[in-house]
This record gives structure tokens, sequence and C-alpha cells, in this order.
């Protein structure tokens, strides 16, 4: 066999990888977004990242999926504006995460249209099944993604943008291959 056909053998193998840990991914966001939605129409509150979007939702006509992919445009804009030429042009990958969130937002709402959790156990039952389902589709998406800060989820880059910003002035904090963490 020729070094040229081991390379080529190698790219491929990298390419089916890259591909694999995307579609992981996504479906990681796929679970995350019908965590949110199991959350929010359990009628106890939804997540603090999820608030502002969901009440803009009860008051205006835009949709809970299309508020959220305004609000995550917005952390993103944050993240490059923080950044300045730290900002990486793989984090614009972060827009297509949005994108597949917010939009799998609405979709979920739409699929749960017949929950309506009667009485607080049944609110707290569908609290309990929301947070698991979201924790569940957090984990897929850090056992997908070798590099979290690259691939994070919507919610993340304002505070991976303060953090590391606030690190790199800092003598306890140093950068690890999933992010920024402090010693």
């Amino acid at each position: 066999m020729s070094e040229l056909t081991v390379k080529s053998d190698a790219s491929r193998a990298e390419v089916g990888r890259v591909v694999l840990r995307c579609l992981c991914f996504t479906a990681g966001l796929l679970v995350n977004s019908f965590g949110v939605a199991l959350i929010t129409k359990a009628t106890l509150g939804t997540s603090p990242i999820s608030s502002i979007p969901y009440v803009l939702d009860l008051r205006f006509a835009p949709t809970f999926g299309q508020f959220t992919f305004v609000l995550n445009m917005a952390y993103i804009a944050a993240q490059a504006a923080l950044l300045r030429r730290d900002f990486r042009p793989v984090q614009l990958l972060q827009v297509v995460a949005n994108v597949i969130f917010s939009a799998f937002i609405d979709v979920s709402m739409g699929l749960l249209w017949w929950l309506s959790p009667q009485g607080v156990p049944a609110e707290v039952a569908s609290l309990a099944l929301g947070c698991a389902v979201l924790a569940f589709g957090l984990s897929v998406e850090v056992a997908c993604a070798r590099s979290p800060p690259r691939w994070a989820g919507p919610s993340e880059p304002a505070s991976f943008a303060l953090t590391s910003r606030s690190c790199s002035s800092r003598a306890g904090c140093h950068s690890s291959s999933s992010g920024v963490s402090t010693a």
C-alpha cells in the first residue's frame, strides 16, 4: 500500500469522525430543545436563559424559538465583540447550532401541544422529566464535541468570552481542551 493511500484513508476516517461528531452534537441540540419545551410546558417557570424569549412569546407575535434565536444571536455578537481578534471563524458554527436549537424549540412546543399538566404533582413530574431530558441532551453534546467552546450551544458564547477574557489576565486560570478552567 502506498503512502498516499494510507494518508487518504486516514483523511477519510477523520472526515467520518467529524461528520459523526456533528450529527451527534445535532442530536444533543434536538434533545436539549425538547427538554426546554418540557420544562416550559410544566408551567412552573423556565430556565433563566429561556425566560426572556418565553415571556416575549407570551406577549408578542414571534414564537418562543424565534425569540430564542434573536437573544442567542445577541449573545454570539457579544462574544465576538468581547473576544475581538480572538474570535475565530469556526465559532460562527454557533449560528448554525442556534438555528437548529431555536427551530426545534418551536417544533417541540408544537409536538407537546397536548401537554398541560394539571396540579402540582403533574407539573413537578413534567418539570423533572424536562430537566432529565435537558441533562441527557447536554451530556450528549459534551460527549460529542471535542472542544465545547467552539461547538458550544447557543447560550454559551458570551459567558465563555467573559471567562476567557478574565482568565487570560489572572494567574489562576488556564486553557484546556475542554474549555477554560480555574486552577
